[in-house]
């Protein structure tokens, strides 16, 4: 029969941050016993089951033989349960959102200065202490693995070894970031003072554990459709600690500068059109169906997503389908739209122009099956590449000769506008006529098809 704790000669009191089963053992500990088989069980039901029901029974177990109800741990392991159970189907891919129970994992220094064990150590992705940017130790050097039922009184090791001595490797930098997160959004007291708030990414841990998540699949994406595809994290880590830094706006310039690392080599393209297939459509797509998930994910980490997918936008396509070339930058996007305004009014006299439009200057939806999408932005890129390499406009005479016939546009309109407007112009053509421009463009810039 177990024997409540108050009933034994020492009674020591829990610290600030001490864990459940912890607190437990350095009890049975103080008094020179080992914790009882049946309490260890008890806990690893509590930390590890995903029956709510056999975790209700073993916290009342719990709160009879310690004589006290923690409100915190309550909360974690038996109200909020971030480890999801009732989204089973959903857990494929999740097997580390689990607490750790059977397998104790300490910090050697701050065993020293505190002798308690902490409850940060138990929750998933916490390899790190992010006070002394170690590793955790979860094995004596004895060869050993520390467990609750092997660890002797005073912290030590069933070989005798003291388990403040142990060493501790230091730990990358990412995976730090990675652990104060966690901790950030425990809400558990740490005997050094609260973490800072600065480091939260999301409103409980619950709603972290769902962006880490988040964040692991955009890491396995990136990796999946990159040229040297590197080994899959079997769970958020150094890659998805990557990107916590700054965060939110550290995550967006990380991404932008992949897409941009990406197409480095299409700098003769101001706009490209992505189908399915693409890498950075399937990067693109993931980041703007967030959306779908706003009441999982924490609002800055939609609000950056979107804003990468936005940085992109094209005005004469829906975004991820047709965007800017992710190797411009802004202004680089506008210099090369208003070098090709500027260029354009040498032709217009070549032009016809017509007394009312007969398309209002706006884009429609692209389709990919359509093939005249492909060469309206073939056609599009072509010109701006004559404007920003100052191929002579004499050269296109041919070319403005047989241009749709349009109204001319004020001299002080947008760049935007002005794309606009001429992406327009050719959605009033034929297919043929189409092919045809683009033949004489091609012609007089002096390049092939493939060479755009």
């Amino acid at each position: 029969m177990l024997l409540e704790l108050a009933g034994y000669p020492l009674r020591p009191t829990r610290q600030p941050g001490e864990s459940l089963a912890g607190f437990v053992s350095r009890h049975f500990g103080t008094n020179g016993h080992w914790m009882p088989e049946a309490l260890h069980r008890a806990l690893s039901t509590l930390y590890r089951s995903e029956d709510a029901s056999a975790r209700e029974e073993a916290w009342e177990l719990i709160c009879s033989l310690t004589g006290q109800a923690s409100l915190a741990d309550h909360k974690i392991w038996v109200e909020e349960r971030f480890t999801l159970p009732e989204a089973a189907p959903r857990r494929k891919g999740r097997h580390w959102q689990r607490a750790y129970s059977s397998k104790v994992r300490i910090c050697p220094y701050c065993l020293a200065e505190y002798g308690v064990h902490l409850a940060l150590w138990e929750l998933p992705l916490v390899d790190v202490c992010p006070r002394h940017g170690g590793l955790l130790v979860h094995r004596c050097e004895c060869g050993n693995e520390l467990t609750w039922p092997s660890m002797g009184p005073d912290w030590t090791c069933r070989c005798g070894k003291p388990l403040s001595s142990l060493p501790s490797r230091p730990a990358s930098g990412s995976l730090r970031q990675l652990a104060q997160v966690v901790a950030a959004a425990s809400g558990l007291p740490f005997p050094w003072g609260s973490p800072s708030s600065a480091g939260r990414i999301a409103a409980n841990l619950r709603q972290t554990y769902e962006a880490l998540f988040w964040l692991q699949r955009l890491v396995a994406l990136i990796t999946e459709t990159s040229q040297n595809p590197m080994p899959p994290e079997p769970r958020p880590g150094r890659r998805v600690g990557y990107l916590l830094r700054d965060w939110p706006d550290g995550m967006a310039a990380r991404i932008r500068r992949l897409l941009c690392f990406r197409h480095r080599h299409d700098q003769n393209s101001l706009v490209l059109l992505l189908d399915d297939a693409h890498p950075s459509k399937r990067l693109l797509d993931y980041l703007a169906n967030t959306g779908a998930l706003s009441s999982e994910l924490p609002a800055d980490l939609l609000q950056s997503a979107w804003a990468v997918v936005e940085h992109l936008r094209s005005p004469i396509g829906p975004p991820p389908t047709l965007i800017f070339n992710p190797a411009l930058s802004i202004s680089e996007r506008q210099q090369r739209i208003t070098s090709l305004r500027d260029w354009w009014s040498d032709l217009r006299d070549r032009m016809e122009v017509e007394e009312a439009p007969r398309v209002a200057p706006s884009s429609p939806v692209l389709h990919l099956d359509n093939l005249d999408a492909r060469f309206r932005m073939l056609l599009i890129n072509i010109l701006v590449n004559a404007a920003r390499t100052k191929i002579s406009p004499q050269r296109f005479r041919r070319f403005a000769v047989v241009w749709p016939p349009a109204r001319p546009l004020l001299a002080n309109a947008s760049p935007e506008l002005f794309i606009q407007v001429l992406d327009a112009q050719l959605r009033t053509v034929s297919s043929a006529h189409l092919q045809y421009l683009c033949e004489l463009a091609c012609h007089a810039a002096g390049v092939t098809r493939a060479a755009v």
